[in-house]
């Protein structure tokens, strides 16, 4: 199926145009629509309460456990959130697509770490940094 490259911006939220199932998530790092999804996580908070249960589902089992709301990772700072974890066939490391519940609104977006660049890159920036022009 020919990919489109329209997409639609909402935050960082991105999704492909044109697939027949509807729109497809597009990684927030490297722009890529092959993305598969993983363990869901549900944070069940009352408003500004010391603790958090956080139910995880994986593989088909489901564990419970309650914990400190700072220690949680809760995507809301204050009550429900769920974190659906995926994982991008082009590039690597762990990405969440997030739905935080704050002060009556829902909020939709994406918690990972940036696209690291390639070794290369970051020891031709160093050195243009430091200014030493040896040959490594």
């Amino acid at each position: 199926m020919m990919k489109q490259a329209l997409s639609v911006f909402c935050g960082e939220l991105r999704l492909s145009v044109g697939y027949g199932l509807g729109p497809a998530l597009i990684c927030p790092r490297c722009g890529s629509d092959y993305l598969h999804s993983g363990a869901v996580k549900v944070y069940d908070r009352e408003e500004d309460a010391a603790e958090t249960s956080v139910t995880t589902v994986n593989h088909g089992l489901a564990a419970t456990h309650v914990v400190e709301s700072s220690k949680a990772g809760n995507p809301s700072s204050r009550r429900q959130g769920i974190a659906v974890a995926f994982e991008c066939e082009e590039c690597e490391g762990p990405l969440e697509l997030l739905i935080a519940q704050h002060k009556g609104g829902t909020f939709v977006t994406w918690r990972y770490a940036p696209r690291q660049p390639p070794r290369a890159v970051i020891d031709t920036l160093e050195l243009a940094v430091s200014g030493d022009r040896k040959v490594r």
